[in-house]
This record gives structure tokens, sequence and C-alpha cells, in this order.
């Protein structure tokens, strides 16, 4: 039975520990007494006999220096560049890191013919110096590809930088003149499996001398103070998985080199070096191109801050006067809309809509007010209480019905911030349809190779074009943040507004209980008055005192006058009272 084949069984391969290296160099590793404890095949070949394993190597076996900077190794977790050394007749180029307990020394034969090494130092601070930000990120990519291209005289260089969905594309080539251009490619994000990002994070720099290479084993294959294979993810001969190597294969490509862009502790892109045929780029060039991409990185991340921090300033600016204008005016639906600046100015969109309650206001291209209000209720069963975007709305929504109320909108960014009252602002941005230009049909082809079934890298990377359609631009992480801080500004002041609410209210309560008070001891005396007059009127008719009955009725007639006096009064200051807060609650509910 075969095994499934799929994208997450390409992922899993263990390049970290391939127990092989690439031919150009040999590889030995000591332990912390500087016994040999692994070696590759090809070193006594490339070094002279070598002492049994678990023995240290005499001075027959290897020269003074390097058995010093052995020495002077141990215990260390840190990569040792050591330069260039003798060993036997030879110049080579010794490299040494710390892994699984062991000491790894790496050799590589140096080429007498190449110029000294402070020569390449020399070019890589000239050309670390012509690198900067001043002109962009465009400018800073075109600029890097072609000094590491100068450097390291391979026939094509690129700058490939990953995109949100973590396809590549190439922003930047340097190339000899008769090949063909990559410039603005696509190539798709299963192209780097996602343990082999992770390692180029901890490796910053692979080089391929000829694809067309037969793997040198390690041995023995265990490292035998920890019974695994050795971890090479910090070796510089690290052999290549079988799989990647088809790829540069397919595209004509003999020989590579890549160098990483990491910003932020995440692999950010690639400096990418393709030749046409076999080529060993010496370890000093390596480490000067190496150089310049971190270099790259920093100048990457500080552009990178820059542009978010400016971002940041310039909404909090329109920010500020759109709460001030919340809380001052009478109509928050139409003020965050209408005034100016209005919340289509905080965010990049095509339109922006508030809805509040039952009431709707919008600028600039929108759904209808029925979707509007739709995609409200939706964001609110779906994603209560926090900020929510999409960038492909007929993917998200689950209501095709919804979704033909767009009307050409894709985009939508979405800020609960009163729940009480249903408020929630919406941020629209149009469909843009895209031509994406691949390289090579990106659909991986399934198959059964000599290691077994497994996906096969394309066989063809010649353009193939594909048009993408209901999406809009992305929504960056800056703008999901400005609309974040946006929605906690409002929901603040409409919690200060509710509590003006409460404050007024109880004010309002106070003055009742006081008014209530003088109402009912203002009215108490005339009717009481009254009510004794009443008696004396009724005693004075029974007694036959006509007069006294009159006298009587005369001062009942005066109290009761005064008692419609009162009432008049009440009934002014309760009308007066209840326009107040008739207005109050309209500029309430207005304003929330």
């Amino acid at each position: 039975m075969q095994r499934a084949v799929d994208l997450d069984s390409c992922a899993k391969e263990p390049i970290h520990v391939p127990g092989a290296i690439q031919p150009h160099g040999a590889l030995l590793a000591f332990d912390d007494e500087g016994r040999l404890r692994m070696a590759s095949t090809n070193a006594a070949a490339m070094l002279g006999a070598l002492p049994p394993f678990g023995e240290q190597p005499g001075d027959g076996h290897l020269t003074r220096e390097p058995r010093t900077l052995l020495a002077a190794s141990v215990g260390r977790n840190a990569m040792l560049d050591t330069g260039a050394v003798v060993l036997g007749e030879r110049v080579h180029h010794v490299v040494l890191h710390r892994s699984d307990e062991l000491l790894v020394v790496e050799i590589e034969a140096r080429n007498t013919e190449l110029p000294p090494l402070d020569g390449f130092t020399m070019a890589a601070q000239r050309a670390i110096g012509r690198l900067n930000y001043d002109g962009g990120l465009e400018r800073l990519l075109d600029d890097a590809v072609r000094e590491v291209r100068a450097l390291s005289g391979f026939d094509r260089v690129m700058a490939y930088r990953f995109l949100p969905d973590d396809s590549g594309l190439v922003a930047s080539e340097a190339r000899r003149d008769d090949l063909e251009p990559f410039l603005g490619m696509r190539y798709p994000a299963s192209d780097i499996p996602s343990q082999a990002r992770r390692l180029y994070t901890r490796a910053p720099l692979r080089l391929i001398a000829d694809v067309a290479y037969t793997s040198v084993p390690i041995e023995p294959t265990l490292n035998p103070l920890t019974q695994r294979p050795l971890d090479l993810s910090h070796s510089t001969l690290r052999s290549i998985s079988p799989i990647h190597v088809e790829y540069p294969t397919n595209m004509g490509v003999q020989a590579s080199m890549s160098i990483s862009i990491v910003v932020g502790d995440k692999l950010w892109g690639l400096i990418a070096c393709h030749h046409m045929s076999p080529r060993v780029v010496p370890h000093a060039v390596r480490m000067s191109c190496n150089l310049i991409a971190q270099v790259v990185s920093i100048l990457v991340t500080r552009g990178s801050m820059a542009e978010d921090m400016e971002l940041r300033e310039r909404a909090l600016g329109v920010q500020q006067p759109l709460i001030q204008l919340l809380a001052g005016g009478d109509n928050a639906v139409h003020d965050l809309t209408a005034r100016q600046p209005n919340i289509t100015d905080l965010l990049a969109c095509d339109g922006a809509a508030v809805v509040l309650g039952g009431d709707v206001a919008h600028n600039g291209r929108v759904p209808s007010d029925e979707a509007i209000r739709g995609i409200a209720d939706w964001v609110r069963s779906h994603a209560p209480g926090t900020t929510w975007s999409t960038f492909e709305v007929g993917r998200e929504l689950d209501d095709p019905a919804l979704v033909d109320q767009c009307g050409g909108i894709a985009g939508i960014l979405a800020a609960p911030f009163f729940r009480e009252h249903n408020g929630i602002v919406l941020w629209f941005r149009r469909e843009e349809v895209e031509t994406v230009r691949w390289g090579g049909n990106p659909d991986k082809e399934y198959g059964v190779g000599p290691l077994g079934p497994r996906l096969s890298p394309r066989g063809s990377f010649k353009e193939w074009r594909q048009i993408v359609e209901g999406r809009s631009r992305r929504w960056t992480p800056q703008e999901l943040a400005a609309a974040e801080r946006f929605r906690i500004a409002l929901q603040d002041a409409a919690m200060s507004e509710a509590r003006l609410r409460i404050g007024a209210l109880e004010k309002a309560n106070q003055e009742l209980d006081r008014v209530t008070y003088v109402v009912s001891h203002d009215l108490r005396t005339p009717l009481r008055a009254i009510g004794s007059l009443n008696d004396f009127i009724e005693e004075a008719l029974h007694e036959g005192k006509l007069e006294d009955a009159l006298s009587h009725v005369t001062m009942m007639r005066a109290r009761v006058l005064r008692l419609d006096a009162l009432i008049v009064a009440i009934l002014a200051y309760a009308r007066a009272g209840h326009s107040k807060q008739e207005a109050r609650a309209i500029s309430v509910r207005a304003r929330l």
C-alpha cells in the first residue's frame, strides 16, 4: 500500500539531519577531549590519514594550527571562523561550530588564485556603504542584488520577498543579459516548506556548488554521544534535500546560493543566486554576501518601523478629532462620515459606514444600506466585540445573497464599538482583479520517484498566468491595529457618555425629590384651608348666618385661585423639564 502524498509529508522531511555533506569540503567532529568521533568519508582523501574514532589526532594528521584552534574552541557554542590555515601542503578554510555535544570542523580547500581575503572584506564594506533605505524598498533591493552579484559572480541574483500568503515574489533582479528575466514572477509557498523556512532563520546561508553532486556520507551514521544523526543545521557543507535539488535542475541552474533576509525573527525574504555552471564560492565571499544580507535585514526592519510609526501617527491624528466630534456633536452617525476628517481618512479604503441602532450613514463607495445592515448583523453574530476583517468577502461570508448585495466590494474591516446600541464602523475595499505571473504552474505534481511516492517539483518554470478575482487589497497588520485603537477609543467614548447619562439621571432624580417636597407642601396648605372654609360655610348656613357664609366663600375662592396658580406653575415646569429631557435623549441616542 502506497503512503499518502501531500504537502504535509513533504514539510516533515528531516532536512537538518541528512547524514551527508556536499563534496567540495570535508567534515570532522570532535568531543570535548579532542577525540575524533565522526567524519565524512572523503576526509582522509582530502586531509590525509585520520586517527581511529575515539582517539586524538597526532601531529602527523593535523598541523599545529587547527589543533590549537580545536583546543581553544572546546565549550563554545558560537560559530568560529578561523580563516585560511595550512593543512598539509594546501591552504584551506576552516569553520567550526558546536552541535549535539560535538565540535564540528568543516574544511574547504582554498583556491590560491583568488585575491587576498582582505580584498573581499574591503569590497563588502564598500558595497554596504552604498546601501540605504532613502530611496525606498525597491531601490534598496535593487542595490543589494547588484552588489551581491558583483561580489559573487553569479549569473543571476534575485531578491525574493515573501507575501502575506507565504508565496514569493521576485522583487529585484540582476542577471546576465542573455538570461530570461524572472522579475515580477511569483512562486507558491509550497516551494519552500515550513521546515526549510525555519532552517533559513537558523542558518542564513546555503550553497549548492554543483546540483549534480553525489553526497558524501558521514560516519558513523549516529552520533556516538547522543545516538542520533548529527544535526547539521549550522553546517556550511550540509547536503541538500534531493527533492529541492530537482528545482534548480529543472530550471537549468547548476549552482545556487541562498541568503536569508530576516525581519523580526521571521523569514522576510531571500537573496537567491543562480549560476548556469558549477561554482564553488569561497567562504570569505559567502560571508561578505551574508553581511550584505544582514545589512539589508536591518534596513528593512528600520524602514518598516518608520513606516509603521508614520501610519500610526497619521491614524491618531485623524482619530483624535473624530472622538472630539463624537463627544461634542449631536449626531455621531453623521459626524463620523460627513465631517472633515472622517472615518474614510483613518484607513486607506474606498468607502466607510457607521451603523448605530437603526441609523446608517456612509461615505464613498459602499454597498446598499440594506447590505450594510446585513453585514453589521453578520459581524455581530460571528465576531462580537472584536475587530474583524476579510479581503475575500465571498469566501468569508456564509450568506450568498448578502455577498451578491456587496456590489463589487471584496474587502471589509469591521470595528464594533457599542454593543448596547449595535454600534459598528465598517471600512470597504473594492475588488481588484489581479493577473499573477507564476514561475510555472504553481500546482504540485504527484508521482513516484527514486525516493518513493512524493510531491514532485515543477518540471517547467515557464510563465503561467492566473487571473485572481473576488479579492481586494489586503488589510495590513498596521491598519488592523489602527482600527482596533479606534474601536477602543469609540468604546471608551460611548462608556463615558453612558456615565454622563447616569449622572444626569441621578441629578434629575434629586431635583425631582426636591420639587416633589416643595409641591406637596405648597399644595397641602391651600387644600387644608379650603377644607376648613368648607366646614365654616356649612356651619354658617346651618345657623342661618348668610353673611358669614358668603365671606367664607370669598376666602375659599382665593384659595382655589391660589391652587390653580400652583397647578399652572407645576405644568409649566413639567413641560420645560420634559423638553430638556427629550432634547437630551435625542442627543444621547444620536451620539451613542
